[in-house]
C-alpha cells in the first residue's frame, strides 16, 4: 500500500489536515503503508496540467485501487478496515454508532471552518497557507496551485451550504461556517472530558485521527495576531485555545504516534511560534515568490518580443 500526502511543516507531519488525519490513522493501525511525500519535480507536471488532482490528497493506492481521501476521509478509513488494518474491531455497537455520529458532525461542521480559516482568511492565506503550499510544489506550480485551491475552497463551501446571492451575503454565510466550527469544538471538548481518547480508553480510533488532523495544524501553524487581517485571533482558534483537554489530546497523539516530532510539542502558549520571526519568514517567502514571478514573466515577454521582431539584436 502507498499513501500519498502533502509534506510536513510547522512541526506537523503534514501541512494538510486530511493528510495528517490519514497519517495518524496509519500510525494507529500499524498498517504497512509506504508514505510518499510529493516532491517538486513530480508536482511540476501534475499541478500545471491538473491542479484538482492534488486537492484530492491524501491518496491511497493498493492492489490496483486508488482511494482519494481528500474531502472523504471516511472512505479511506473504511478501506483500511476492510483490508484488516483498522482499530475499531473490538468496539461495541453503541461505540460504533457514537463514533460514526461524531465523525459526521466533525466533517460537516469543523472541516469547513478549518478550510475557511486556512484558505479564505486573507492574511492567513497570504502569510501562512500559500507560502507553505507554494514551497511544497515549487516553481512553476507555486504560481498556479495555491490560487486554484483558494478559489476551489471558496466555491466548495458556498455550494455545500446552498449559497444564494439573493438571500444571504457571502460574509454572513462564512460567519455561520465559523460559528458551526466553534460549536463543534465545544461539543468535542465536552465529549472528550478527561478521557485520553474519544471513544475507547484502550486506544484511538478514526475519530481521534480526524480530530487530531483538523486541530493540530491550527495549534502549530504560525497563525498569530500579526498574520491576521483583523489583528485579532480568529474565533475558531480562540475557542480551541480555551479547551485545555483538546490541546492535551493533540499533544498526547503527537508524542505517542509521531515521536520524531515530539520534541516540538509545547504548551498552548507556545503554539504558533514567535510572532516576529514568523512574520519575517513569511514576508520573505512572499517577496521571494514575487521576485521569481517577475523574473519569469520578464523572460517570457522578452523571448516573445524577440521572436515577434519587436526586439532586434544588432550583430
Amino acid at each position: 500500500m502507498e499513501l500519498t500526502v502533502w509534506p510536513g511543516r510547522w512541526d506537523s507531519a503534514s501541512i494538510d489536515p486530511d493528510c495528517l488525519a490519514s497519517l495518524a490513522y496509519v500510525r494507529f493501525s500499524g498498517a504497512p503503508v509506504q508514505i510518499r511525500l510529493h516532491n517538486r519535480p513530480a508536482l511540476v507536471t501534475s499541478v500545471t496540467t491538473s491542479p484538482r488532482r492534488l486537492s484530492e490528497l491524501p491518496r491511497l493506492r493498493h492492489a490496483g485501487n486508488s482511494i482519494n481521501g481528500g474531502f472523504n476521509l471516511e472512505h479511506l478509513f473504511a478501506y483500511l478496515r476492510k483490508e484488516n488494518y483498522g482499530v475499531e474491531y473490538d468496539f461495541s455497537e453503541d461505540q460504533l454508532v457514537r463514533m460514526t455520529a461524531l465523525m459526521r458532525s466533525t466533517r460537516a461542521r469543523l472541516a469547513p471552518a478549518v478550510a475557511q480559516l486556512l484558505w479564505l482568511e486573507a492574511r492567513v492565506y497570504t502569510r501562512v497557507t500559500r507560502p507553505a503550499f507554494a514551497e511544497a510544489v515549487g516553481l512553476p506550480a507555486s504560481l498556479v496551485y495555491p490560487v486554484y485551491r483558494h478559489h476551489a475552497t471558496r466555491n466548495r463551501l458556498l455550494a455545500s451550504f446552498g449559497y444564494d446571492f439573493a438571500r444571504v451575503s457571502e460574509d454572513a454565510l462564512l460567519q455561520q461556517v465559523t460559528a458551526n466550527g466553534v460549536d463543534c469544538i465545544d461539543q468535542l471538548s465536552q465529549v472528550l472530558d478527561q478521557a485520553r481518547f474519544f471513544v475507547s480508553e484502550s486506544g484511538p480510533c478514526c475519530l481521534d485521527a480526524m480530530v487530531f488532523g483538523y486541530l493540530w495544524p491550527l495549534l502549530k501553524a504560525p497563525i498569530t495576531q500579526s498574520n491576521l487581517s483583523s489583528g485579532e485571533v480568529p474565533a475558531l482558534l480562540r475557542k480551541l485555545r480555551q479547551h485545555r483537554n483538546l490541546i492535551e489530546f493533540c499533544q498526547r497523539v503527537q508524542r505517542a504516534y509521531f515521536p520524531e516530532l515530539s520534541s516540538a510539542v509545547g504548551s498552548a502558549s507556545a503554539a504558533g511560534g514567535d510572532d516576529a520571526s514568523l512574520k519575517s519568514g513569511s514576508d520573505g517567502a512572499v517577496l521571494r515568490n514575487a521576485g521569481l514571478f517577475l523574473a519569469i514573466t520578464s523572460a517570457v515577454f522578452g523571448l516573445y518580443a524577440w521572436q515577434s521582431g519587436w526586439i532586434v539584436v544588432q550583430p
